[in-house]
């Protein structure tokens, strides 16, 4: 029997601003929302310099949200952050360019 995906999964995306130094500068961006079935992965750069990714439908909660430092990453030759997250019994983890940044524990 498949698993439901809202029960274990994984949702990527590149995230990216026309700003050169985007990742780094004072300034907050909100990113496309990127949706897979009923999941959905929102993601904002705050000004102080952090990742948050808000995760809905997952595990049964209505919404999780994990938030990662940007301070030692570097973008792409694109100007562009990949941000992945993955779901299981096991936990909810946030990937910033292929590196664990966060965990919940479910």
């Amino acid at each position: 029997m498949p698993t439901e995906l809202s029960q274990e999964g994984t949702i990527t995306s590149w995230i990216s601003h026309e700003h050169a130094n985007w990742h780094r500068d004072e300034h907050g961006y909100k990113f496309p929302t990127i949706r897979s079935g009923e999941v959905a992965l929102y993601t904002l750069k705050t000004p102080d310099g952090n990742l948050v990714a808000r995760l809905t439908n997952v595990l049964g909660k209505p919404a999780v949200v994990l938030s990662a430092s940007l301070g030692d990453v570097s973008l792409s030759t694109n100007r562009a952050i990949f941000v992945g997250v993955t779901w299981s019994s096991t936990g909810i983890n946030l990937y910033v360019n292929g590196g664990l940044a966060a965990t919940i524990e479910p």
